[in-house]
């Protein structure tokens, strides 16, 4: 991904910077967070810096998201043979209820 690859170091926006002291709550740290459990309804917040906001969940190219929204299976692999050994060993070999999402698709290793 080039915003890793870039080596560039960015600053922690203010609003998700911790403010234990006095200096810091001064200098605005957490100004503006939300916290979300705090709500009845979703909150937005900003995490990431200006600089990387088109890497963000919520961006338009799907490709440069950091974090792909729920669901997604974007950049993921399909692996039979791994999903077999959590359907016996954590799903008491019952078949995984993506499954029925995938069987159009195929199961083969890849």
């Amino acid at each position: 991904m080039r915003a890793c690859e870039s080596k560039e170091l960015y600053d922690v926006p203010i609003n998700i910077r911790n403010a234990p002291t006095q200096l810091a709550k001064e200098l605005d740290h957490g100004k503006g967070y939300a916290y979300d459990p705090s709500f009845q309804h979703p909150v937005a917040n900003t995490f990431l810096p200006p600089e990387l906001h088109e890497y963000s969940s919520f961006a338009p190219d799907v490709s440069k998201r950091f974090l792909q929204p729920e669901g997604s299976t974007h950049g993921k692999t399909w692996n039979e043979t791994k999903l077999r050994e959590w359907e016996l060993a954590r799903n008491g070999g019952r078949p995984w209820d993506g499954r029925e999402e995938r069987d159009g698709i195929g199961s083969l290793d890849r």
